[in-house]
């Protein structure tokens, strides 16, 4: 027998921010489903730049890994129902996202979309949020960077008073390739979101970066649904984004130069040289 069950939500700040907890149905979990404007900046990591509206939620098991489907649904004013499918992808970061990019933006705007899945036994579907009044933001600019041994640190200046920013460290020479086929962008292996207007980020030392590889930083601008009324945690939440932009900053990690490795292999003998006479 099919099950069939609708997701929960909370209503936060008036009906300004709706917060969805987790649901399960047998073997699916959504989490976080979401709904903005998304503009994208000229970059190398295989996204097309422009203004679409992006869909999506954190869903396991995943559509990449399993035969589940997930699709988006809503009913136009003549009555015909739309329904589109949804993407599954496996971001070291998002191993459970799916998406679906709509460039339509006019048409769209403002639509409460369905998202349902099921894995042929049972079947999980919550509503999305419209993005009434949402805004094309603008860019970052004046992105440096700044180099420590092997610390990096990133600076900008914010165009506007950001209701926050999301940071995500993007390998370019990994490109994701989505449950349908079709390749989309550069793997995702850090992301983190900040509330308020910050202009500085440091890659963490416990990001394993390799030498001589080349990495992106993404720094999104957001506007959010609602910046007070609830947890850290809810706000800086997907489901919590009106609007954000994206701009793309290139960079490359250090190799180690010959002298660094020649002591460094050095200093590896002569510490097996005393073991040897230790043992002696």
């Amino acid at each position: 027998m099919k099950k069939s069950k609708k997701l929960n939500c909370t209503i936060i700040v008036a009906g300004i921010f709706l917060l969805c907890t987790n649901l399960a149905v047998a073997d699916i979990i959504i989490t976080s489903p979401f709904q903005y404007l998304d503009t994208i900046n000229s970059n190398n990591v295989y996204l097309n730049s422009g203004t679409t509206i992006l869909y999506g939620a954190l869903v396991s098991p995943n559509l990449y890994t399993t035969g589940m489907t997930g699709t988006l649904t809503r009913t136009d004013a003549s009555g015909t129902l739309i329904s589109l499918d949804f993407n599954g992808y496996n971001y070291s970061a998002f191993p459970d996202i799916v998406t679906f990019r709509n460039s339509n933006i006019n048409s769209f705007t403002g639509n409460v979309w369905t998202y349902t899945f099921s894995d042929g036994t049972n079947t999980v579907s919550v509503n999305s949020l419209g993005i009434y009044g949402a805004q094309v933001l603008p860019f970052v600019n004046n992105v440096t960077e700044s180099t420590d041994g092997n610390n990096f640190t990133f600076s900008w200046d914010n165009p506007i008073d950001a209701e926050g920013i999301k940071i995500q460290i993007r390998d370019t020479n990994y490109r994701i390739t989505g449950s349908s086929g079709y390749p989309a962008g550069s793997d995702i292996i850090f992301s983190k979101t900040y509330l308020g207007d910050i202009d500085s980020f440091t890659i963490p030392s416990s990001l394993d970066l390799k030498s001589g590889h080349q990495y992106t930083i993404e720094i999104d601008l957001l506007d959010l649904r609602s910046t007070d009324g609830a947890s850290e945690y809810a706000l800086v939440s997907a489901s919590n984004i009106l609007s954000q932009s994206r701009t793309f900053y290139d960079f490359t990690t250090p190799v180690p130069e010959p002298t660094t490795i020649l002591l460094f292999g050095t200093g590896l003998a002569g510490l097996a040289a005393v073991g040897r006479r230790k043992r002696n």
